[in-house]
């Protein structure tokens, strides 16, 4: 404990950054509890500066002077006007144990969004589970009390222009109910309610579709390395003129006179290379068998790489960041709209031109419609859905879960920002403090964890089971059969056939050639049949005139 002084605020650097904690929880410095530890005439002398006696809550350890064996006692200010009392450490702990006391045997009238996180009911209404509702049942029970769990004016959490709140704000101003669950604590809010020690963090981030993993359809082309590419076609362009002077050297000399030497100078390395087997000249069988061997090498490492590179499977970048997101513009970008929330504020206040770009590309989509859309962005490719993490959790269990071990969605790696929530009471509310302690206390020994996995197995199992009876019916046009089909399809360990787009350019290259063989087969078909009408007809003059060597006269004869 840092040495005390006469001021401590603002001088005393060091006992601010200890007692008061960051923004949301440094607006109400009147509501932290402040301990100091030393002599008790210093202690009562710090108590009586005026910026000391503005502190609400504020408790004196005292340390014996001289006597070690003397007891700690407490000094303690409360009341208005504040008094000073003195308590040993026993009486000190009963004081504290009886500020609960205010919690028992009580009627609480509690407040809570329409969300599963908060309340899970079976079809008959009765609820189930919930990590707000859990909460609530275990508080009660705890202190004898009683409770009515509702959602009555939950909707729509902004703040009208008289300053007064509607929904779960407005409701708790109007007394109209004791505790709310709950909120995130904004700089807007902090004046009209009093919030609880945070229970859980609610991030928001954004929800996009597994990558898909496609064979790469050019995959042909990644077998050989560009340079061995290149150094292929110039051994077989080389190849070409060798072969031609070799067939015309030999024509020249009259020992092997090889008919169509272009086309033989062309073909012959070739079909090395495609492992076909031909016919080869005499004169070029030793140039023939060097290249054949030279054919083999290159047709031996282009079929071992061939299936490797026609089957790696390529997995599409969905983006992780807010950076990502942003960059990426071909996504379509669904936004869950919760009217007042802290999401629906972010975007409508934020100046960041990366967060202002991400807007003009937002589809908003009402809360009713979550589940849908949620649906849509695991099923459609380059869908992105913004929703706070918790609440997309939970509705992916329910409604795109048929097997436990897989979840059709992927959740970005950096949020957009994290939000501390609390449960929330009306301003001054004489149950704030002992709320908030339990409260911590619970999230401290890890309950609302607890109560959150127990709430995702609720709505697993229900969605596991419907998921079960969509894919028995077999109405292949419902979102929940995709969702089943995806979901097999992604457990499945069988191998899959190549299809048509693996094989498509190889296809057209093939109809492209037949349909141009086609057409000179036609033309050259054309110019034959031509040709030789052409030849009979001259020829059959040629004949009159040899018969008939005294006629000039070709036309009147």
């Amino acid at each position: 404990m840092p040495k005390l002084s006469n001021q401590i605020y603002p001088s005393f650097k060091y006992f601010q950054l200890r007692s008061l904690l960051q923004f949301p929880f440094n607006t109400n410095p009147q509501l932290v509890h402040h301990i100091f530890i030393g002599q008790e005439t210093l202690i009562q002398n710090i108590f009586q500066k005026a910026d000391v006696m503005i502190l609400q809550y504020k408790t004196g350890i005292v340390i014996p002077k001289n006597d070690k064996s003397a007891p700690i006692h407490f000094l303690q200010e409360r009341g208005s006007p504040p008094k000073l009392t003195s308590f040993t450490s026993n009486q000190y702990g009963l004081a504290r144990q009886g500020r609960f006391e205010i919690l028992r045997m009580r009627h609480f009238n509690v407040i809570s969004f329409i969300l599963k996180i908060q309340v899970v009911r079976d079809q008959s209404g009765k609820p189930l589970g919930g990590v707000g509702y859990t909460f609530v049942k275990t508080f009660a029970k705890y202190y004898n009390s009683t409770f009515d769990f509702s959602h009555k004016g939950a909707k729509n959490n902004r703040q009208m222009q008289n300053g007064s709140w509607n929904g779960l704000l407005g409701t708790l101003m109007d007394s109209r109910a004791d505790i709310g669950t709950w909120l995130g604590n904004t700089e807007k809010r902090h004046p009209y309610g009093d919030f609880t020690t945070p229970a859980v963090n609610i991030p928001l981030v954004f929800f996009t579709s597994l990558p898909r993993a496609t064979v790469k359809w050019n995959g042909i082309s990644f077998v050989f390395s560009n340079d061995v590419w290149l150094l292929i076609a110039i051994s077989i362009s080389l190849v070409f003129p060798l072969y031609y002077m070799n067939f015309w050297m030999s024509k020249l000399l009259k020992k092997d006179v090889v008919e169509d030497a272009l086309y033989l100078s062309i073909i012959l390395p070739i079909c090395a290379i495609l492992q076909e087997a031909r016919n080869i000249p005499v004169k070029a069988r030793n140039l023939s068998g060097l290249f054949l061997f030279y054919g083999i090498i290159i047709g031996t490492f282009f079929n071992s790489n061939l299936i490797s590179f026609l089957t790696l499977p390529e997995f599409e970048h969905a983006p992780e960041t807010p950076e990502e997101l942003w960059k990426m513009l071909g996504y379509n970008i669904r936004f869950l709209n919760i009217p007042g929330a802290a999401c629906d504020q972010f975007f409508s206040q934020t100046k960041t031109p990366m967060y202002v770009d991400i807007k003009k590309r937002m589809n908003t989509i009402p809360l009713s419609k979550m589940t849908q859309s949620m649906m849509e962005t695991a099923l459609g490719p380059k869908s992105v859905q913004i929703n706070y993490d918790l609440i997309g959790l939970i509705d992916v269990a329910e409604n795109l879960t048929l097997h436990p071990a897989f979840v059709p969605l992927k959740i970005s790696r950096t949020p957009i920002f994290d939000l501390p929530i609390s449960f929330v009471l009306r301003k001054y509310s004489m149950f704030t403090e002992t709320v908030s302690h339990n409260v911590g206390k619970l999230q401290n020994t890890g309950h609302f964890k607890k109560w959150f996995d127990q709430t995702l197995d609720i709505v697993r199992g229900r969605g596991i089971n419907w998921l079960k009876k969509v894919k028995a019916e077999g109405k292949n046009e419902l979102l929940g059969h995709k969702i089943v089909t995806l979901t097999e399809e992604a457990m499945s360990s069988t191998t899959k056939p190549f299809t048509l787009v693996q094989f498509g350019l190889m296809f057209c290259l093939l109809l492209s050639g037949l349909s141009f063989g086609l057409v000179c087969f036609c033309i050259e078909s054309l110019l034959s049949w031509s040709f030789k009408k052409t030849k009979l007809d001259m020829g059959g003059i040629v004949i009159l005139v040899k018969h008939n060597p005294n006629c000039t006269d070709v036309e009147n004869y």
